[in-house]
């Protein structure tokens, strides 16, 4: 599994989740549409050779963007950056790939988090209903 992630304004935010959505991204079991945003301000200077979408060449530029996060499979990854790159405004979209690992391969649940995984007893395993303070009365 894959996160994708990419930095986009906001007037074009929604399109290039569609597209992206539409390529295979933010889909995970049942779910589908999944992403993460957060608001935030990105700047650049466009050179001699740019066409900014926005802005002018040889002038800062400070704009009101999104950092949009979402999983992708890997045999989705290939149409889902195709689809970031034909709809996103800026000549070179600033984005990035990283690669998931399962966390339950690597760590197993032990004892300090309040469960035994080796135990078969259904009375021994916190009950998912219970906050902390719950199961220590």
């Amino acid at each position: 599994m894959l996160l994708i992630y990419f930095f986009v304004p906001k007037p074009w935010k929604e399109a290039v989740k569609e597209a992206m959505f539409a390529a295979g991204a933010g889909r995970q079991g049942e779910y589908s549409m999944a992403c993460w945003e957060t608001a935030g301000r990105g700047q650049f200077l466009p050179g001699e050779g740019a066409q900014p979408a926005i802005g002018r060449r040889f002038s800062l530029r400070r704009v009101r963007e999104f950092r949009v996060e979402m999983i992708c499979e890997e045999k989705h990854a290939a149409r889902a950056v195709q689809a970031l790159r034909r709809t996103h405004p800026y000549e070179e979209p600033a984005f990035g790939i990283i690669r998931l690992e399962d966390p339950a391969t690597q760590f197993p649940l032990t004892k300090s988090h309040g469960a035994d995984p080796h135990s078969t007893d259904a009375a021994e395993q916190p009950s998912m209903k219970e906050s902390p303070a719950e199961r220590s009365s």
